[in-house]
Parts: structure tokens; sequence; C-alpha cells
């Protein structure tokens, strides 16, 4: 074994036997990668060791703290407890603080990486790991051309047109790019609060493709990284970012009508049906209905008509029209719904003036107030009455055309013979680029990725930088990675979780004994044979029994983690 940086890396079953006071390995988010030369990306894996736990197999050259190598296929719990990190790897545990780094160094492999969880989907880079209010944090430093081959298939489908998906590397590199920031923690997460992030799947080649053979290229707007932000579809109009999030006017990212993203049969559109013969005075719902009459109610009063929801019934709808854009000008992101509607009512009762009503007709029924107006017979109307209803408010809702959290659908009134048709569209913000356009650009049209990005980002420029000279990071020593490590000896004892814990009056310590000197058992995180393994215990492991339960399971703990065993494989040494 060679030394290969500060210190010599020696095997887990030797170093975990050892008390170590550890060094964290500083991991600069603005130098280049020592391996790639390629810039830093710093991911936030939002989603992973929540519960405290993480689980990470080793598939590549790694250190863990500068120190500790593991072998390829090694795979090691991670977790937070009492606001440190513990690692369990085969029955051993090691206390690794409040931080502790594994560090990729090169390696001629087909595979340089970590699967973390329960993913299958190779995470590159070096990992961070702390505590934060009890969970595990991993924030992942992967260099930038591979961080985009674990976003471009999860961001945009990996059977699109090549064209599309490198428009879309190049978006999805430039938004990164421009979102590195050496005061923060991390620079992006990975999910669509930036861009998702998921590690490489090796299935996914024809975006591994399009990253491979835009490598390098960035937007550009003067000599900043452009805002390249982007949308699923945006409903035939880009949006402009000043009215989407009211920050800043920015001149590529204006608002735009994209026939495009409106051409394509896999843009999202919801649609709701208006009949303009309404069947039993129901449109389309009770729900509906009441909407409608509750807008009808002021209109009918001015008419002296009756107001009464149970007095009015609409009879069909003559007419349906979008208006008010939001933001005026060339907005199509309409915000209300104008019905013209035929409907029959009651009309007040005039005695005065209507010779053929009866003194006796005229006569209030005894129930009701002498100023209670009378009312005809119901009969339609001769004339339409339009209303105004807030589409976001009042349309949207009850006729289920919402797509997205906020509300910025654009919606449109197409008539046929026998109805009129609404139709939402737009998925996501509508900022920038639209996938669903550009995937139509490249499939119908045969548009290029350059023609895409300027089609979406008007007047920007489209740079390849170089990579940096990558710093010396010598490889590890391939041997010892590939083999078990030092011979053991003739009886090899491996080292045991502690257990230090008093137990309280009704609590009690165990040992692992009913298991044989050469096999381990299992600690899972529930009582019955379908929980999670969280690791396996040796013989002679002393636990802190917490609880006997039902059915032969024990709750059980080290100063390490808790869990639950089997009774019958341990051994009380202390009584409750």
């Amino acid at each position: 074994m060679r030394r290969t940086h500060r210190k010599r890396p020696r095997h887990a079953a030797a170093l975990l036997c050892a008390l170590l006071l550890l060094l964290s390995f500083p991991v600069s988010m603005n130098a280049a990668d020592p391996i790639t030369g390629e810039q830093v990306v710093r991911v936030l894996l939002s989603q992973m060791g929540q519960d405290g736990t993480l689980r990470v197999g080793i598939y590549g050259s790694y250190l863990l703290d500068d120190q500790l190598a593991f072998q390829r296929g090694t795979w090691v719990q991670v977790f937070a407890r009492g606001g440190v990190l513990w690692l369990s790897y085969e029955g051993m545990s090691y206390r690794a603080g409040k931080r502790a780094v594994l560090t990729r160094y090169p390696d001629d492999a087909a595979e340089n990486g970590l699967r973390l969880g329960s993913s299958l989907n190779l995470f590159h880079g070096d990992l961070v790991l702390s505590v934060n209010d009890g969970a595990v944090r991993a924030v992942l430093h992967v260099p930038m051309e591979e961080y985009l081959l674990g976003v471009v298939p999860y961001e945009m489908n990996n059977d699109f047109p090549l064209a599309a998906l490198k428009a879309q590397a190049v978006a999805a590199r430039t938004y990164a790019a421009r979102n590195r920031d050496a005061s923060a923690a991390w620079d992006v997460v990975d999910t669509t609060s930036d861009q998702v992030y998921r590690g490489y799947d090796a299935a996914y080649q024809n975006a591994r493709k399009a990253v491979e053979e835009t490598a390098r290229v960035y937007a550009f707007s003067g000599d900043a990284y452009a805002q390249c932000y982007y949308t699923a579809s945006n409903g035939g109009q880009t949006e402009s970012a000043y009215n989407a999030w009211g920050r800043e006017r920015i001149a590529y990212l204006p608002v735009t009508d994209d026939p495009y993203d409106l051409e394509n049969p896999s843009s999202e559109v919801r649609k709701a049906t208006l009949p303009k013969q309404v069947k039993d005075g129901i449109v389309v719902s009770q729900g509906f209905t009441d909407t409608i009459k509750a807008q009808l109610a002021p209109h009918l009063t001015s008419m002296d008509v009756n107001p009464a929801p149970e007095a009015v019934r609409i009879d069909s709808i003559a007419g349906a029209q979008v208006h008010t854009a939001r933001h005026g000008g060339d907005s199509r992101l309409m915000t209300r719904l104008q019905l013209t509607l035929m409907i029959s009512a009651q009309h007040k009762v005039n005695p005065h003036n209507d010779e053929e009503v009866s003194m006796e007709a005229a006569t209030p029924a005894p129930s009701q107030s002498p100023d209670a107006p009378q009312w005809e017979p119901m009969r339609a109307l001769s004339s339409p009455v339009r209303i105004d209803l807030d589409y976001f408010e009042l349309v949207e809702p009850q006729l289920n055309l919402s797509i997205n959290r906020n509300p910025n659908e654009l919606v449109t009134v197409r008539e046929t013979d026998t109805a009129f048709v609404l139709e939402a569209r737009r998925y996501g913000h509508g900022v920038g680029l639209s996938q669903r356009g550009a995937e139509w650009m490249a499939r119908t049209y045969d548009w290029t990725y350059e023609q895409i990005l300027r089609f979406y980002y008007p007047g920007i420029a489209l740079r390849t930088l170089d990579a940096k000279a990558a710093d010396a990071r010598a490889p590890l020593d391939a041997s010892f990675l590939s083999t078990p490590g030092p011979k053991p000896t003739a009886t090899p004892r491996p080292t045991l979780m502690p257990r230090t814990q008093t137990p309280a009056p009704d609590q009690w310590v165990a040992a692992v004994h009913g298991v044989s000197r050469n096999s381990t058992l299992n600690l899972r995180d529930q009582p019955n044979l379908n929980g999670k393994v969280l690791t396996q215990l040796f013989y002679g492991q002393e636990l802190l029994v917490l609880e006997a339960l039902e059915d032969g399971w024990l709750r059980v703990r080290t100063d390490v983690l808790e869990g639950y065993v089997m009774e019958q494989f341990v051994e009380r040494l202390t009584t409750p």
C-alpha cells in the first residue's frame, strides 16, 4: 500500500477497532472538481436521511474523512444519534462526529460513485454528511457534467428528440451554474424547487448523449449566466419573469406566443363543457349552478325579478367568453368568464297596473310580512342576462380546471354546435423554455437545440467554456480496494456497538447469544419479519431491552441505534 494523500488509507475493519481523531476533508465549491476539472454543483438530497438514517453503497474509490477506505460494493448505514453521526458497517460502529465526508478518487472502473437509500442509481462526486435536527443531511458535491446525467432524463423524457434534450441540458447546466453560491450550504436542491436530480441511470442513453454533445455549453446574457428558467408546458404563450414573480424585468424572458406548445397534443389541457341547452336547469353540476345563481341575484333584484335560487331556472347559455388579462398588454392570462344566459324566473306582481290579477291573488299569505312582494308564476325572461364570474375563484375550482398550484392557467372558449368548451392550459410557471414546445419543435419541424434556445431566450449567446486543469488527486491503491484486507487472525472478533445506558427499573440488559459465533442477528425497524433490517448484530452484542412485546419480540437499543429483535436469540444478563 502506497501513500496516496496526506494519510495512508486503512482498511475498515482495522480502523474501526481504534479510537480516531477525525479530520474533515475540505471540499471547496469554487474550485474545479479534482477529477474532472468541471464546475462543482452542491446538491441537497432533500428526501434522504429524513428519518435519521441513510444507507450508503460504495461503488467506487472513496475515503471516509480522508482515512477510511471501503471495498467496492460495501454498504454502510449512517445514523444521526445524539447530535452526532454514527456509521455502522458489518456489525461494527464508528462515531464520525457532527460531519463526515466521503471523498471520491480517480478510478478506471465503469462505475465510480455511490448508491444511496433504496435507489439503484449512481450518485457521482463527494458526499458531505452532517446532522440537522435529528436528520442526516446529505449534500452531494458533483461535477457539472455528471450532475446533468441525473437531471436531464428526469426533467425531460429520455424519449424526446435529441435536439430537445440538448436544449434541456444547456438550460439545466446554465441554471445550475448561475445558482452556485459560496455563501450558502448548498447550491440547489434535488426537487422541482430547483431541478429534479435522481442520480445516474445507465438506461437513459439519449439524455447522456445530449449532455455529452453539449458539454460545457452555457447560455449567457452579456458576461453573466442567463436565467434559464423552464417549464413543462406554457399553454401556448410564454410568461414573463416579471409577471410570474414580480422581481425584475428580464429582456430575454418576455411574453411570447408559442404555437409549438399549443400544437403539441401531449401538452396538458383540461376541459369543461357548458351545454347551450341546459337540462333540468343544472349547468354541469349543482355547485356550479348555485354559483351562477348567486351571481345572478343582484341583476334579478334590479329587474324586479325574484332572486331566490329556487325561483330561478337556467334554460340555456347563449354566449361565453373570457376577458380581462391579469397583466394587460398581449398577455392571454384572462381572469374573468362572461356568460350570457337565458333564464326563467318570477316577476313581481303589481296589482295597481295589472287588471288580470285579482285582489284575492294579490293578498299576502298569512305567513308573509305585509310588505313581502308577491310573485308571478315562473316564465322565461324576454332578454338574456349577462354575468361575470371570477375565473380562478369561482369557475376553475367548480369545473376542476386547475393544473397548477398558482392561478396562472391560460383559458380559452371554443364554441361548437351544442356547447361552449372551456380549455385550460399551462403546466408550470410558463417562464422560459417549454419542454413540450421544445419537443414539438424538434420532432415536427427539425429545429436544432440552438434554434430552440434562441426562441425561448431571445438575445442570449451560447458559449462553450473550457474545463479547468484538474488538481492532482492521485488514485487510491486499486489492489487495496479489491482485496479482502488484512488476513484475519485465527479467532477474529468484530468490534461491537457500545451499550453504556443504565437500565431503568422496568428495563434490563441482554446479549446476543442465540446465534453461532460466525453468524448474526437482524436488528429490524419493526417487530416482525417484514421490518427493514437496520443492521446485523454479532454474537455477544449487549443490548438495553426497553420493553417486551407480544409474539416474542423485544424493543432494544445500543448507544448507536434502536430497533427490534426476536427474544429467542438473546440472553438476559440483568433483571428488571
